[in-house]
């Protein structure tokens, strides 16, 4: 998988540690979904 992050207008604004933050907090929301996603059963398929 590959994740691309594009900047918005003013992000030369932001100081470090804001940015760090809030990609750490797009990381975790995207473990949670993938892992919301695993979790979803399946139906069985007859072979």
């Amino acid at each position: 998988m590959d994740i691309v992050v594009l900047a918005r207008r003013g992000v030369q604004d932001i100081d470090n540690e804001t940015l760090h933050r809030q990609l750490h907090g797009m990381w975790k929301r995207l473990q949670r979904d993938a892992q919301a996603m695993i979790a979803v059963p399946t139906p069985k398929r007859d072979t």
